[in-house]
């Protein structure tokens, strides 16, 4: 991922959660996915915290951290580069980063207004980097699974800009083929949507494209 060393500045982060926070509609947010089931912002994150962000997962990556996406759920999952060809790392937040205990304040707020709003008994969330080099894609897919319901919400914001490929399709509600929404990956973006509705995809990507995959849950065991 040499390529982020070019392309993210030296991050200064000179702020606090406040300020971040209030910069962000929870308001409009909710309504959006009470109307639509899906929400899209762009700006949500600050460069500078997407920047961190995207060192922490450069630094993994070059470690070797990061291991093939794949789908199912739990002893059940298996790789199968036909439907997702892509690579992800588990987030760690008790790690002492200042960036991701911004980053743990801001998803925390917005699954407590969720879960207030919608009357959802929203518990804990889940967080991943997701990294597609050039070839990769995940075809259309529910990120909840049949016999296990327990994640609500899906929340997507991209660490890096893609000019051209990996751009992300919302499909209409329950369906598998129409499109809803395209959505270009911009860095400190957001799209947000109820796991068990919106089918999505990512589609072919042509250069390196790097986000964070967050899941609301309405459990308290950790079961990937």
């Amino acid at each position: 991922m040499d390529w982020l060393s070019s392309n993210v500045s030296r991050p200064n982060l000179n702020m606090n959660v406040v300020e971040l926070m209030s910069n962000i509609n929870l308001e409009r947010i909710n309504l959006s996915l009470e109307k639509n089931k899906w929400f899209h912002q762009e700006n949500f994150l600050p460069d500078e915290l997407c920047d961190k962000l995207s060192q922490i997962s450069m630094e993994k990556e070059k470690r070797n951290l990061f291991s093939d996406g794949k789908i199912g759920r739990g002893i059940k999952t298996q790789k199968d580069h036909n439907i997702r060809n892509g690579s992800i790392r588990w987030i760690n937040f008790d790690e002492e980063d200042t960036s991701l205990l911004y980053l743990n304040s801001i998803i925390t707020e917005l699954m407590n207004s969720i879960s207030h709003y919608f009357r959802i008994p929203l518990k804990r969330f889940e967080s991943q980097f997701a990294l597609y080099n050039q070839g990769g894609f995940y075809k259309p897919h529910l990120d909840q699974h049949k016999l296990a319901r327990h994640r609500q919400m899906t929340c997507c914001i991209y660490l890096n800009n893609c000019k051209k490929g990996g751009e992300f399709v919302l499909f209409k509600s329950g369906s598998k083929s129409q499109v809803e929404k395209t959505i270009t990956p911009k860095k400190g973006s957001i799209a947000l949507f109820f796991s068990a509705d919106i089918y999505h995809e990512v589609k072919l990507v042509v250069e390196p494209r790097l986000s964070i995959t967050t899941w609301f849950r309405d459990d308290e065991i950790f079961l990937l």
